[in-house]
């Protein structure tokens, strides 16, 4: 490391290359569920996820409530049921999943959510919902 570049010479350092397998296994499954499994050979299974952190779910959560166009109602139902985000104790997966799901017009959450908003005062998981 150039220490002397660093602290004497004005801007920021150089930004190091990151590289993440973990984030990347995230953006691959993210973009497998924007396509769909009719429109590709996609198949969702609960091998997909197994051994993810909380969160890597979150990742994935949060790139699909970035663009939920391409997924339907259906496709949350399966994701919630399938990957067990709808049966979450996680209130931070637990909240994006419901959002994801309303976002698609699900409406088999309303009372989950109704739940949720009674049960959580932390205006972080109430205002998005």
């Amino acid at each position: 490391m150039d220490w002397q570049s660093w602290l004497y010479k004005p801007g920021l350092p150089p930004m190091p290359t990151f590289q993440s397998t973990l984030y990347e296994n995230c953006v691959e499954l993210a973009e497998k569920w924007k396509q769909g499994p009719q429109e590709s050979s996609f198949e969702p299974s609960i091998n997909d996820v197994q051994g993810w952190t909380a969160g890597q779910m979150l990742v994935l959560l949060d790139l699909l409530l970035a663009d939920p166009r391409s997924m339907t109602c259906q496709s949350s139902q399966l994701l919630g049921s399938l990957y067990g985000v709808r049966s979450s104790k996680n209130c931070e997966v637990l909240s994006r999943y419901l959002r994801l799901a309303l976002m698609l017009g699900d409406t088999t959450v309303l009372e989950q959510t109704e739940e949720i908003l009674g049960q959580t005062g932390r205006m972080k998981f109430v205002r998005p919902l």
